[in-house]
């Protein structure tokens, strides 16, 4: 069977060009600021790496580009067991590997993805993003392992050649979404095993499954990739090229930007808090979410801050826009919630979460006793000291001071010793009331998000939180199987934690800021990696724009 769908492909790519093609290939030409650290799956941590193994390889599953759909990609589609432990995923019997020069070497199979997850359970693997996967059975014992990790303990099994079976440690409905992840993305363990090293991430041997292949590569210099005509979804890709150029320079990007050679270009916030203000390049500049949020966390069992009006008061109080405009230039999105856009389940930015609202922020600090904030004690924050978050935690300190009249003391800590700070087992009166923290996860879906920075068992707990409906709220969603109903759970946990317990005040969101040409549709509302293939180009208007 294998053998005919081989031949298959093969015939695919025989025929599928005369009818692909537009009249003018669409080229699309875009900077990375430094050359791609790897073209491994597994160990891709920087946005570039991301981007890049994103076009080289197809995954199981893929992100609608506002993150409100999980959809299908590799599986056609997936069934789940009654007690939601177990995901079995149907294949496509179309994709396959191919080099370099877009010939198809072999069927992409069960086995591929077997290997795959197993390798990234292995320690020595070294993948920043294995925890996210931990809910595999037998993924954290091996990715943990002391000794040598029990490989074949990781529940991952090919029911037959185009059907993988996973087994979950408990229900997770968010699992799907995990699949669409770079790191998450199949790799073709026969060519790897055969080179018994590294080497098979060299161009002249890696064998892909995506929607382009390697044609150019030029270390700190330019990426040529050029559109694999045996990808199973060739005829969806409206970019037949990408020219990726490395550019470290951030003025010479955007010089070259000017000169219409870059479609688009990532600003440095320095460049972008000053195109803001350049009427010119407002129509073209967008600010995408990272994969950062920043929030002020609140030690919900010291008084005062154990009275709920007094934390109310403190997250009303603060100007999360102003705090945007003066300490990052422009360069973020206020939070009013802590999943960023284009997370699945992150609820819209003003729709959910705690309204800035100084004025009654006055008034609930006086219902709480301290009527312009009379007879209320010192508060500390404590904060990681960087240039960033200095700066945020004295603006904070400010706020406070100036809206509510209360006196703010700040101490700050290096990165390394800042967690024991926040210990949840210090005694009460060493821990602070404040602590300014910048929370980053790679997962494409909200539950890791708000799981595991203030789940009241999963989490660190630096807030030491009771379990409460926020809790439980995480639980029903990581069990419900319909997105919508989840999305609505999540929705409601973002308000149970910032509304109504008020255990951390949102602050906002890192961004990136972008130029982008107005003949480049780009669909994207998050920056961890971009989904290139599904861009549109008007190549017609950009070749009148480079001969004016």
């Amino acid at each position: 069977m294998c053998l005919l769908f081989f031949l298959a492909a093969l015939a695919l790519v025989q025929c599928r060009w005369p009818f692909a093609r537009d009249v003018v290939p669409a080229v699309l030409d875009v900077r990375f600021p430094s050359t791609p650290e790897t073209f491994d799956p597994a160990q891709a941590a920087d946005a570039a790496s991301r981007t890049l193994v994103s076009l080289l390889f197809s995954r199981l599953t893929r992100l609608s580009p506002d993150g409100n759909e999980v959809l299908p990609e590799l599986a056609t589609e997936w069934k789940v067991s009654g007690d939601g432990r177990i995901y079995t995923f149907f294949l496509r019997q179309d994709a396959v590997w191919v080099d370099q020069n877009g010939q198809v070497v072999s069927s992409l199979t069960a086995a591929d993805i077997v290997w795959t997850f197993r390798r990234l359970c292995d320690p020595a693997t070294g993948s920043a993003d294995a925890p996210l996967f931990y809910v595999i059975e037998g993924c954290q014992a091996a990715h943990t392992a002391t000794g040598t990790p029990d490989l074949e303990g990781v529940d991952v099994r090919a029911v037959d050649d185009f059907t993988v079976e996973f087994t979950l440690t408990e229900p997770a409905a968010y699992f799907p979404a995990l699949l669409a992840m770079p790191s998450a993305s199949p790799l073709p363990h026969g060519a790897i095993e055969e080179g018994k090293s590294e080497v098979w991430t060299s161009v002249d041997r890696l064998l892909t499954s995506g929607p382009y292949t390697v044609q150019t590569w030029e270390p700190e210099r330019r990426l040529v990739l050029v559109q694999n005509d045996a990808f199973f979804a060739a005829n969806d890709v409206s970019v037949s090229q990408v020219n990726v150029h490395i550019v470290p320079d951030d003025v010479q990007a955007v010089e070259r930007y000017d000169r219409n050679a870059l479609d688009v270009v990532d600003l440095a916030p320095a460049l972008a808090a000053v195109a803001r203000h350049d009427k010119a390049r407002q129509p073209e500049m967008r600010l995408l979410a990272k994969s950062c949020s920043v929030f002020a966390g609140f030690v919900t069992v010291k008084p005062p801050l154990d009275y709920r009006l007094v934390r109310q008061a403190l997250s009303e109080a603060v100007d999360r826009e102003g705090l945007v405009e003066e300490v990052l230039g422009g360069n973020g999105l206020p939070a009013r919630h802590l999943a960023p856009p284009g997370v699945f389940g992150a609820p819209p930015a003003d729709q959910v979460g705690v309204a800035p609202n100084p004025e009654h922020a006055q008034e609930v600090l006086a219902r709480a006793g301290y009527p312009g904030g009379q007879g209320f004690p010192p508060i500390t924050v404590v904060y990681p000291q960087d240039v960033v978050l200095t700066a945020v935690a004295q603006h904070l300190a400010r706020t406070w001071e100036e809206t509510l009249g209360i006196e703010v003391r700040l101490e700050g800590y290096e990165a390394q010793t800042y967690p024991q700070r926040l210990d949840r087992t210090l005694p009460l009166e060493e821990a602070p009331h404040v602590w300014l923290f910048r929370y980053c996860t790679s997962s494409p879906e909200a539950y890791y998000w708000l799981n595991t920075a203030f789940h009241c068992q999963e989490s660190p707990n630096w807030s030491r939180r009771v379990c409460d409906a926020f809790d439980t709220l995480l639980e029903q969603a990581a069990a419900e199987r319909d997105p919508a109903n989840r999305r609505e759970l999540y929705a409601q946990a973002e308000d149970a934690l910032a509304v109504e317990e008020v255990a951390y005040a949102p602050l906002y969101h890192e961004a990136q800021a972008i130029l982008v040409k107005p003949w480049l549709q780009l669909p994207e509302r998050r920056a961890t990696w971009w989904d290139i293939a599904r861009w549109s180009l008007d190549m017609t208007a950009k070749q009148a724009a480079q001969e004016q």
